[in-house]
């Protein structure tokens, strides 16, 4: 994460790379340790790697991953679609500092663009002009994924990656073939303001990682220097949909409360708005608030409901009435969940009904939308 008002000068960050402050307030991050943008960006990561962290940090890097931000902390894309570039030479890297070194400290930074249907288009184009150099590639763009996507999904040769990459490529693979019943995550550490936190382990179309999976986010800074732990499978866990009625009226009607087992809070958000055809995160009144309350996930549909039927609060969590004088207890008197489940207002999607398409995609912009 950017730390606003450095003093010119340089720092070494987490034994991966460096920072250099200029004397114009820019700053100009060169990391090329792993899970940077570098030649040890698939290298294992977490605790259990310790030592392999050391040994690659000594041995160093062919290219490294770069970023840039000013002194009030507002990032310069270096990228048309992100703000960091990776896998830059030394004297790609060397040109990056002389551009920055050379910015007015009040120069206004350079934003990323938002991909569009048209940028697509236009990668199509440029991807067709070139024949493909396998059937393996062939198929990537016919079927439009990435080759890493491919390999996940048919299991296709890879070309060596690390032992856990090739675990985990089985794994999603497996995960994904029928109705899932299993989820992975991994334990992550922020280095930049220590926050801790799990989360699942999540494709994406452009990562690159061999194994497709997603580069991890801080939820709490943004930042992207995250350890994370050797992933594991826990069972899928649940969502709760509590409509707030924003504008007046159910929005799914007659349902004020709607449950999806899902892998993760995104996945199931996800098979929300394919399913009812609607963003649940939509704001239609801004003085009412968001269309709907979403709760984090919980792992038994039990402790998703807890608050709604009345149960105690308590960690971990027990089933039973909550003791009077408890905020879940005012005006909700306790009822069990098959009880809560015969409710009319209440609906309930178990991962088994859910269709395989019906878990991908992104959320649309809908309603108000606060910036």
């Amino acid at each position: 994460m950017p730390d606003p008002g450095s003093k010119p000068g340089f720092r070494i960050t987490g034994g991966k790379g460096f920072h250099i402050t200029f004397a114009n307030g820019w700053t100009v991050s060169v990391q090329f340790g792993i899970a940077s943008y570098s030649e040890h960006h698939n290298a294992p990561i977490g605790p259990d790697f310790a030592e392999e962290s050391k040994r690659l940090a000594g041995e160093g890097s062919a290219t490294a991953e770069i970023g840039a931000w000013n002194a009030a902390g507002k990032w310069y894309a270096l990228g048309d679609y992100d703000d960091v570039v990776g896998y830059r030479k030394p004297a790609e890297v060397l040109a990056i500092l002389n551009m920055i070194a050379g910015l007015a400290p009040d120069a206004e930074p350079k934003r990323k663009r938002k991909w569009s249907e048209a940028d697509e288009a236009d990668e199509a184009d440029v991807a067709d002009e070139v024949p493909p150099k396998s059937a393996e590639e062939a198929l990537c763009r016919k079927e439009g994924i990435s080759e890493a996507q491919l390999n996940a999904k048919l299991g296709l040769a890879l070309p060596e990656p690390p032992v856990e990459e090739r675990q985990l490529i089985e794994a999603l693979r497996s995960a994904t073939l029928a109705t899932p019943t299993k989820r992975l995550v991994r334990d992550r550490e922020c280095h930049t303001c220590k926050h801790t936190w799990t989360s699942s382990v999540k494709m994406a179309a452009f990562s690159p990682n061999v194994s497709g999976e997603a580069t991890e986010h801080c939820p709490e800074c943004d930042s992207r220097d995250v350890d994370s732990s050797p992933w594991r499978e826990v069972p899928l866990g649940w969502v709760q949909f509590w409509d707030m009625h924003s504008g007046g009226g159910l929005k799914q009607p007659p349902y004020h409360y709607i449950c999806i087992e899902a892998a993760s809070q995104e996945e199931a958000e996800v098979i929300f708005q394919n399913r009812f055809g609607r963003n649940p995160r939509r704001v239609t009144c801004t003085c009412c608030g968001p269309d709907y309350s979403i709760e984090e996930l919980e792992p038994t549909l039990e402790e998703a409901t807890s608050y709604h039927r009345g149960c105690r609060i308590a960690d971990p969590f027990v089933e039973g009435p909550a003791p009077a004088g408890e905020p879940c207890s005012r005006g909700r008197k306790y009822v069990t969940l098959d009880e809560f489940r015969k409710r009319e207002d209440v609906l309930v999607v178990f991962a088994g009904q859910v269709k395989p398409e019906e878990r991908v995609g992104s959320l649309h912009e809908e309603g108000y939308v606060w910036r």
